[in-house]
């Protein structure tokens, strides 16, 4: 009797997280990745291809979550580039280009991060020279297309090239997964991760302000520091010089993101990767909110990076490139407490799927306008407890008053 083996197929839709580990790791190219309804990438099996050996399901970190690390109490430092230029143009402090120029000052060192394409999609790829550096810096706010970047980092690392990777938290797991056992000469860095977005909402979004500013987009720069760290803006460039800024808190697009959730992956919106203990990167980058609340002398307002270091080669990391930072050491407490995404996944918007589904017909403006506007239901909930607060208030205001002239007839 035939056995049936198992392959990706084994994962479901929900649970799955477009890493592209099942294709770069498929000996027969049997598996592609395909773009579905709402933009996201997800494993196509050809089976006129596919001989069943099963390693696409061995080397998938959904299947098979990453399991021993080494044994090392996490550390937490806030800090920055002391570079006010490289602090400036990045999204937090800078940390990240730092790390990056301390592997291309020597020659046989390689960085792998996300860039944009030339139709302003997020890929992933790999760079030699410092120049580079601003290809991969900054946040891309949509999730980015792996290709076969893990064969490439592969086949560096097997000529004895050092490399710093840096993606999600589920790349940096399918990454070791692929490769299947450590390397000395691979340092790996992830950040803290609220969810990936789907490129169709980008695109979307940018078709509608192409058409607003009547120009092509030539640049995107979220996070842009115009108005601050704190008050981080979305600063998009067009072809006919103008420019489109607008602050974390008018900004469509952003507030889509943070504020209603409507077009993240879905697993992302239970993710299996924010345990500590699944945790595989060797340093943690993230945007260090809320740090002035506990030293104001941290946060000046130009970005302040938070540094989880994971391994002891993650604290080796931090200490070769400490002469061209500021840092300081900080409690996990205090990271976590402005940083929750650090171990809960975003809540799931029940209107994002219809949003998605709509943007091809209606664009991203009528579907942000239909899709935030609270619904019946919200608008009474809402009333509800208006109302409840007014009644109190009143009540607390009448019996205020009774107790004065209670009070007054009493002194009579």
């Amino acid at each position: 009797m035939e056995v049936k083996r198992k392959d990706i197929r084994s994962v479901r839709h929900c649970d799955c997280t477009g890493c592209s580990a099942c294709m770069n790791i498929c000996c027969r190219d049997a598996i592609i990745m395909k773009q579905d309804a709402e933009g996201f990438i997800y494993p196509w099996i050809d089976r006129e291809k596919c001989i069943h050996c099963g390693l696409c399901e061995k080397n998938c970190p959904v299947l098979h979550p990453f399991g021993k690390r080494e044994n090392y109490t996490p550390q937490v430092w806030a800090g920055w580039s002391k570079d006010v230029d490289t602090r400036y143009k990045s999204t937090s402090g800078g940390i990240f280009s730092e790390l990056a120029r301390l592997f291309l000052k020597t020659a046989d060192g390689a960085v792998c991060g996300a860039r944009y394409n030339n139709n302003h999609m997020v890929v992933h790829c790999l760079i030699d020279r410092e120049e580079d550096i601003p290809l991969l810096r900054q946040s891309k706010y949509i999730q980015s297309d792996i290709n076969y970047i893990y064969r490439e980092i592969k086949a560096k690392l097997d000529l004895g090239k050092r490399v710093l990777f840096c993606g999600c938290p589920c790349q940096v797991v399918a990454l070791r997964t692929y490769l299947g056992r450590p390397h000395d000469n691979l340092f790996l860095l992830d950040f803290i991760c609220r969810g990936s977005n789907s490129p169709k909402a980008l695109a979307a979004f940018l078709v509608m302000l192409e058409t607003k500013y009547s120009s092509p987009t030539n640049r995107i720069w979220f996070k842009n520091k115009t108005s601050g760290w704190n008050l981080f803006s979305t600063r998009i460039e067009f072809e006919n010089g103008d420019i489109y800024l607008k602050n974390r808190y008018e900004d469509p697009f952003i507030q889509g993101y943070i504020r209603y959730n409507l077009y993240m992956r879905p697993s992302c919106y239970r993710c299996k990767f924010k345990e500590r203990n699944s945790i595989a990167a060797d340093i943690t980058l993230g945007d260090f909110w809320g740090i002035g609340q506990r030293d104001p002398a941290l946060d000046n307002d130009m970005g302040t990076s938070m540094m989880i270091v994971n391994t002891s080669k993650g604290e080796a990391l931090l200490e070769a490139v400490r002469p061209n930072i500021m840092c300081r050491k900080i409690d996990m407490e205090t990271a976590i407490g402005g940083n929750p995404c650090l171990k809960k996944s975003p809540w799931k918007n029940p209107r994002r799927h219809r949003f998605l589904s709509h943007l091809d017909r209606w664009g991203y403006e009528r579907c942000y306008r239909h899709y935030t506007r609270p619904t019946l239901k919200e608008r009474l909930k809402n009333a509800y407890y208006t109302t409840g607060h007014i009644v109190k208030y009143m009540a607390l205001r009448i019996l205020s008053l009774l107790g004065r002239k209670i009070n007054q007839s009493t002194t009579k």
